[in-house]
């Protein structure tokens, strides 16, 4: 899958902010830079913005603090930086629903995911995995599909939110399998996967937050979304070995901050940001919940990668007939 190989692989602007710019760069950071996560505490966003604060907090010599201000599948904080004065002490948690799947999905959205942010570079990424509930009698996709045809409305899928990514996904396979299974919408992956474990849904299309209750043996995955398998589910086959190869996706998280941030403190960013995804302990921190580390990514790799994203979400939004109503 390209977009996700590129990511992965491509390293060679990112040496290009690697070195801090004269001046400004020379005395930011002088006090704590507040990082606005658009999803609730708990969830894999959330993960992923504390390890990566925690990161790049020797390197800049302030602490970074994570701000949980989730709403409308995380428009609301996202929008809370865009309005926020671009002087670095003020970024988001960039993440594929956000500027990948909305951009695609809501004509008026009130961002432009690219003009209206200054990048400073991918995080983590990682694939998705489709999981149901143990207690039901299903075990593949070839199972899930003529179960759900068998009773027909009778299976429910969960999602972080209208239009998040786990509730796209949950579409395209009602729509490429045609099967009748009812969407739950949740604010956010850790209550839809609290509910999941519950046994009050069904099925979630996620990537970071399942792992624990399938190691219990709570849940079992079916598929996984990448175009290889998975290193923590190495069982499960791909979506594209159980029949469906345009049932693809990954979710990713960076970091962007208002238009206009100086680019003397976009490189120093930059610079940070690449120290924390050369350690050792973050990387372990990011494999432990299904997660690699990204390569090094400039700022404007960063900004084609979202401009692809969008197109391929697009893309599939069309495939499928779907527009929102929720």
């Amino acid at each position: 899958m390209n977009f996700l190989h590129k990511l992965l692989c491509s390293a060679a602007l990112g040496a290009a902010f690697a070195t801090p710019a004269a001046g400004l760069a020379q005395s930011y950071p002088t006090r704590p830079i507040k990082l606005v996560v658009p999803w609730p505490a708990g969830g894999p966003s959330d993960f992923v913005a504390r390890a990566v604060a925690e990161g790049m907090r020797e390197d800049l010599g302030q602490t970074i603090v994570v701000e949980n201000k989730p709403g409308a599948t995380g428009r609301i904080g996202t929008e809370a930086v865009r309005l926020a004065p671009p002087d670095g002490y003020t970024l988001v948690l960039a993440i594929s629903n956000t500027h990948g799947v909305a951009p695609a999905l809501y004509p008026k959205l009130p961002y432009d995911p690219v003009r209206d942010f200054t990048a400073v570079g991918v995080a983590a990424i990682g694939p998705l995995a489709l999981a149901v509930r143990s207690t039901l009698p299903i075990k593949t996709m070839a199972e899930l599909i003529d179960y759900a045809k068998r009773n027909p409305g009778k299976l429910n899928f969960a999602s972080a939110g209208p239009g998040s990514g786990s509730h796209l996904m949950g579409e395209m396979l009602k729509a490429m399998a045609g099967i009748d299974i009812v969407h739950v919408p949740f604010k956010g992956t850790a209550p839809a996967v609290n509910d999941l474990v519950a046994g009050h849904v069904d099925l979630i299309f996620e990537g970071l937050a399942i792992k624990p209750y399938v190691t219990e043996g709570k849940l079992s995955v079916l598929a996984t979304t990448g175009s290889a398998r998975w290193f923590a589910y190495p069982d499960a086959p791909t979506t594209t070995e159980a029949g469906f190869p345009k049932l693809q996706s990954a979710s990713w998280f960076g970091l962007m901050g208002p238009r206009d941030m100086p680019p003397a403190i976009v490189a120093r960013l930059n610079r940070s940001l690449l120290v924390a995804l050369k350690s050792p302990a973050v990387q372990a921190a990011f494999k432990s919940q299904g997660m690699d580390a990204a390569k090094a990514t400039s700022p404007s790799e960063m900004d084609a990668f979202i401009a692809d994203e969008i197109a391929r979400w697009k893309e599939n939004l069309a495939l499928i007939n779907y527009t929102q109503t929720e």
